[in-house]
């Protein structure tokens, strides 16, 4: 994965929006990393439905089977980053943080695929308690 590390410090995981890169931190990633280790990084969108549909042809089982195969890799590495912060309850701490409102999303999408997180306990931690907030439910797509 390509990233920009900076800085040191407590760590400070920066994600790009859909359709930017790590680039669209550049101007703050200086001032940032006087006080923290800033890391930011470019995600690849394997899972977006444009991505999937081009590679899978959009035919079942394949797109399924894209789906099933990718998403658990991501979800097994941010519950591996997990293991960095002390989690109560939310992913960073006892309030929601950016590592929240990005994964969120991302279980929705995996519940949507039938992707098994089964074996990430943190991230089916982090999302009972997000699932219980009042701005999360009031941000579900339902």
């Amino acid at each position: 994965m390509k990233h920009t590390r900076r800085g040191s410090g407590s760590p400070l995981l920066l994600v790009h929006g859909l359709g930017a890169g790590r680039q669209s931190w550049s101007p703050i990633i200086a001032e940032l990393a006087e006080r923290r280790e800033v890391i930011a990084v470019d995600l690849h969108p394997v899972c977006n439905l444009s991505v999937m549909a081009h590679a899978t042809g959009g035919q079942e089982p394949a797109r399924t089977e894209w789906m099933r195969h990718f998403i658990p890799k991501g979800l097994k590495a941010f519950e591996a980053l997990l293991t960095g912060f002390e989690q109560s309850p939310y992913a960073t701490g006892s309030a929601p943080g950016l590592a929240d409102i990005c994964l969120m999303p991302q279980l929705y999408n995996a519940n949507r695929w039938g992707a098994s997180y089964l074996d990430c306990p943190r991230i089916r931690q982090v999302e009972a308690a997000c699932s219980s907030h009042p701005a999360f439910e009031a941000a579900a797509p339902e």
